[in-house]
This record gives C-alpha cells, sequence and structure tokens, in this order.
C-alpha cells in the first residue's frame, strides 16, 4: 500500500491562512507557551518534534493558552505543530537554550 505525501514528510502541512498560533518566549528555556488566537476549533492537536521529524511532546487542548514543559528537551531546533480539527496544520520553529 502506498503512503500518503503527508506519512512520508513529517512536515507536511495544509496551508492555514488563517494563522492562529503564537509562541514565546522564542528562544526558550524550560517553559514554552503557545496561544491560540482566532481558533474556532474545539480540539487542537500540537506536536514538538526534533529536526528528524521525531515526535517528542504531544497532546491535545481546548484552551487558548498552554504551558509546557520542555526540561527534558536538549538545547537545539525544534518545530511546533498545531493540527485543528478540520485538519488544518501550522507550523513554528522554536529554539530551546
Amino acid at each position: 500500500m502506498a503512503q500518503s505525501t503527508e506519512d512520508k514528510n513529517p512536515f507536511f502541512f495544509t496551508y492555514n491562512p488563517e494563522k492562529v498560533l503564537k509562541t514565546f518566549p522564542n528562544p526558550f528555556y524550560e517553559t514554552l507557551v503557545f496561544t491560540l488566537e482566532n481558533s474556532k476549533a474545539k480540539n487542537l492537536t500540537y506536536i514538538v518534534k526534533d529536526v528528524t521529524g521525531n515526535s517528542l511532546i504531544h497532546g491535545t487542548t481546548n484552551k487558548e493558552k498552554v504551558e509546557l514543559n520542555t526540561s527534558e528537551l536538549r538545547e537545539g531546533i525544534y518545530f511546533l505543530m498545531l493540527i485543528q480539527d478540520n485538519g488544518a496544520k501550522e507550523i513554528q520553529r522554536i529554539i530551546k537554550k
């Protein structure tokens, strides 16, 4: 069975013209905060991936503000992916100091 483009590429995403994801501070140390603005989605999935595409932190939320404990992450570059319940995805590069 052939894999879809999304299965082959962990960073494949559907264009979302309504940006809802804001992250701060970036770079961050122990805690990363992200807020969801203008989101009408009820359940949002968030995933923190490393540069090789491995999922390191994930969860779901319906809150407008989420604080992630990132103490187990090493210094480096990561990607925060937000998936709305309509399938739209948004990705932001985040940096751990």
